[in-house]
């Protein structure tokens, strides 16, 4: 109680220390004559109450006067209540001896598991004790519950592997008293079988902070750097002790871990169980974003227990492991904010650092700011929708500008109402600043010429590569405005002569985003002009401004410089395709070119909702096969490219056109595609040896166009990920597609199918499995009618008619030889083989002996993963909604 310093006893109680000494010594005899015990109590009765003064826990100090007061009505009756009150006052909890002795239990328990298993291994025990001896083994691994949590555990049963001893305290609660046993028992027991496991589920109050690290320095912390293991208060432990050490388990999660498994212990859990500070301690990505899923109630956050908000701060300080947070929407205040600030200036391990939406106020938020430049760790913060307006903008630029050394290189400020004057106050600090790469300042009410500021400023800027200006006010038009607008574009590059005052200092921006700026008319026509000229950016995003049919043989031109330094650009929503100005633009400036043109560098270009037409798709497919380096082409939600504009793209992904272009993502949801459509991507899709992902979904694909995709996935290497969800396919399409895989992943199933099943079908090893690691997404199809949806399953199928060659008649819609007849029969007389049938040919019987009935979605997704596991394939309608 008084903080670790030795306690020095007065005179008087060394005397009555002594005399008691003595008077046991004696065999306790009655008292009324030994007046060397006696004149010792009244020396000690008589003595001046202790100061306790000293005590620092208020509540822990009276308790102590209580039991010190000399009047007979304020002292307590007996120990046992000075015990009770005094446990209360200090968090001790009692612990029961079934605790005190858990960890006894576990090691002998195993010992005893581990002999029975030697002995029985041996075959040392008769057979009928062999056998009890096992069942008695079996029953003592299956008290540590579920399977995953004996998997986890390393309690394989199957592998005849040792039995590790395992502290499984998920029947305690546990308290201060409780985690200081632990610790004393992990650091200071030696037993031939030491623990190697601990297992735990919920505490009872909050452990203080001290006492924290201790714990966390018992355990393993698995594949770490010698950096990161063990060094505590100074401590450091070697690597090796480090990985001797036990693992420590939350219910069925081995810890440390990367981040915590989707759907369990979230926010609201953890704090429930009050382990919200193991889970810093040991998890490296930490969300405690609160789960909004709820359709009912306030959703529990960190911000709303005062309790857990000191239990987080206390944890981040002292923590070894976590290297991101995440507290979005977490109800954070003024003061929580102050608190994690102060223990965000003592974590040596935190790196990413998310407190949006919060609205924790400008003080708070420079607090945490100034701890972020003084710790030298963190690299990116998130404090977006924080209510900062300009008085929060001063005090983040001011500690911005006192940042040298620093490591802070992405910061997110949206939605925060800086307007003018907080845009002013970050332009004097990124003058200064030589850390920041990216700043995001999304819908701040930021006005023109306040952005043309931020632009200017870039130009001196020596580290600012990404900027963000979504959402702010919009452009002026260009009439009237034309200063303005020219000083804007000008820092991104001029003609050289132009005489305009941007045209000798370029920004140093490789990423600029002006989504949803309004930029119409002249203005966008003057921003390609310039652009034409950049040397620097890389990546730009104009998506929703509306710009129709101005500026695009400015931006036409742009694209066609062979050497541009423009990578991604985003142009969505814009209505380019109207009256196919942008398609008929590039594809005359390509004309216009004395010679071939390829575009080097152009990597990523997003058109969707632009009101493309099928004239206007294959102009750009034409066009776009000379860009070499494309590799991502999204036209989603342009309705009117319909069957005619997939036919052109089709071209494109064939190679029947003439370039160099190798996409690898291409995305046409929502295009009006049908049947024709689908089997022209299909028919490329098959001899296309690039494309790795193709978004389909949205469209009015229906059965007719299955086969064809299922011929594309049986010979297709390179497709990855193949979206075909929000169609019309129905349960046979779906097995179409899942027939298609089938063979995809045995190759040999589609030649011992064919119509002739030769010796040289079976022998070999086949060509290259095609696209063995597909997923496809054909979730929500239109489903079958109810009528036929419960109609019963044939288990069987017509016998084999098989001639004397082997080969098989016709059967149904599928013509020859059963694949896995095929595999079980000898093809040179007919007899049957020992070979078992593979595991496609197994899905395909079990495909076509339901041929005319609808395909049950559980069935198949059960039936693909008992037969491919939980590989990729084995997805293949693994969603819900399916």
């Amino acid at each position: 109680f008084r903080g670790g310093l030795r306690v020095t006893l007065s005179p008087i109680l060394v005397q009555v220390w002594s005399a008691f000494a003595q008077w046991v010594c004696d065999g306790c005899p009655r008292t009324e004559n030994k007046f060397y015990l006696l004149a010792a109590i009244r020396e000690l009765q008589l003595e001046k109450q202790a100061d306790l003064q000293d005590i620092e826990n208020k509540a822990v100090r009276t308790v102590l006067a209580r039991a010190l007061k000399h009047t007979r009505y304020t002292r307590f009756t007996c120990c046992m209540d000075f015990l009770k009150l005094l446990n209360e006052a200090t968090g001790w909890l009692e612990m029961t001896p079934e605790f005190l002795r858990s960890h006894a239990d576990a090691a002998e328990r195993t010992l005893w598991l581990n002999e029975v298993h030697t002995w029985y291994s041996r075959g040392q025990l008769p057979q009928a004790q062999a056998a009890q001896a096992l069942s008695a083994r079996q029953a003592g691994l299956r008290r540590f519950g579920s399977s995953a949590l004996q998997e986890s555990l390393g309690l394989d049963e199957g592998a005849g592997k040792l039995v590790p001893a395992i502290w499984d305290l998920r029947p305690f609660s546990l308290g201060q008293s409780h985690v200081k046993r632990v610790v004393q028992v992990l650091t200071t027991w030696r037993k031939p079988s030491p623990i190697r496991r601990l297992v735990l589920a919920r505490f009872a109050m909050q452990i203080p902070q001290d006492l924290q690290p201790s714990f966390s320095q018992c355990f393993n912390f698995g594949p770490m750097t010698p950096e990161e293991v063990g060094k505590v208060d100074g401590d450091t432990l070697s690597r090796s002790q480090a990985l001797s050490l036990p693992r420590l388990f939350l219910e069925d999660t081995p810890l440390p871990a990367e981040r915590l498994p989707p759907g369990r212990f979230g926010v609201a859990e953890l704090l429930e169980r009050r382990a919200l500070w193991v889970a810093v301690h040991f998890v490296r990505d930490l969300n405690l974003e609160p789960d909004m899923s709820a359709l009912h109630g306030t959703p529990i956050t960190v911000g709303s227990r005062p309790a857990a908000v000191s239990e987080l701060a206390a944890a981040i300080a002292t923590s070894r492991v976590l290297v991101r947070l995440g507290l979005r929407s977490s109800g954070l205040d003024d003061s929580s904010g102050r608190e994690l600030a102060a223990a965000v200036r003592h974590c040596k391990t935190l790196q990413h650092l998310d407190l949006s939406d919060n609205n924790m106020g400008s003080v708070a938020v420079g607090k945490v700011v100034d701890a972020v430049m003084q710790g030298n760790i963190i690299i990116s913060l998130d404090l977006s929708r924080n209510a900062l307006g300009p008085a929060g903008a001063h005090s983040v630029a001011c500690a911005l500008s006192d940042a040298s050394g620093t490591t802070l290189a992405e910061l997110n400020l949206a939605r925060n109402g800086l307007g003018a004057e907080g845009a002013e106050a970050l332009c004097e600090c990124l003058l200064r600043n030589t850390s920041l790469t990216h700043l995001d300042l999304t819908r701040n009410e930021i006005p023109f010429s306040a952005a043309g500021d931020l632009m200017l400023t870039t130009v001196s800027s020596p580290t600012l590569k990404r900027l963000v200006l979504d959402e702010n006010c919009p452009w002026p038009s260009y009439e009237g405005s034309e200063t303005l607008v020219r000083s804007f574009v000008d820092t991104l590059g001029s003609a050289p002569g132009s005489g305009r005052s941007g045209s000798s200092a370029h920004s140093t921006l490789e990423s600029l985003s002006l989504r949803r700026s309004g930029i119409r008319s002249t203005a966008a026509t003057e921003l390609f002009s310039v652009l034409q000229h950049s040397t620097r950016l890389k990546r730009l995003n104009l998506a929703w401004n509306g710009i129709r049919h101005t500026g695009m043989e400015e931006l036409a031109a742009v694209l066609m410089r062979p050497n541009h330094p423009l990578e991604e650009l985003d142009l969505r929503d814009n209505f380019l395709g109207k009256q196919e100005a942008f398609p008929r633009a590039l594809a005359e400036a390509d004309m216009a070119a004395q010679a071939i043109v390829n575009n080097h560098r152009l990597r990523l270009l997003h058109l969707g909702n632009n009101g493309l037409t099928p004239t206007g798709v294959s102009m750009l497919a034409d066009v776009l096969s000379r860009f070499e380096a494309l590799q991502e082409l999204f036209l989603y939600h342009n309705a009117d490219i319909g069957d005619n504009g997939m036919e052109g793209l089709a071209r494109l992904l064939n190679g029947r056109t003439a370039g160099d272009c190798r996409l690898k993502t291409l995305g046409i949801a929502a295009c009006g595609v049908g049947d024709r459509g689908g089997r022209a991507i299909a028919a490329a899709l098959a001899k296309n040896e690039w494309l790795e992902t193709l978004d389909m979904s949205c469209n009015a694909l229906t059965r007719e166009a299955t086969p064809s995709f299922a011929e594309a996935l049986s010979t297709n290497k390179s497709l990855q990920h193949l979206n075909l969800s929000m169609n019309f396919m129905c349960w046979n399409g779906l097995r179409d597609l899942a027939r298609g895989l089938a063979e995809a992943q045995d190759p040999l199933a589609r030649t011992r199918s064919s119509s002739s099943a030769g010796a040289g079908a079976v022998a070999g090893g086949g060509p290259r499995s095609a696209c063995v690691g597909a997923e496809v997404d054909v979730s929500a199809q239109l489903p079958p009618p109810a009528s036929l949806a419960k109609a019963p399953r044939s288990a069987s199928r017509p016998p084999a008619q098989a001639g004397g060659s082997g080969v098989a008649e016709a059967r149904g819609e599928d013509q020859g030889l059963d694949a896995e007849e095929a595999e079980t029969t000898n093809p040179t007389n007919g007899e049957p083989s020992d070979q078992q049938p593979s595991a496609a040919a197994r899905l395909n019987r079990y495909l076509r002996a339901g041929s005319t009935e609808p395909c049950d979605p559980a069935e198949l997704v059960a039936r693909l993963r008992a037969e491919f596991g939980e590989g990729p394939v084995a997805r293949l309608i693994g969603l819900p909604s399916c």
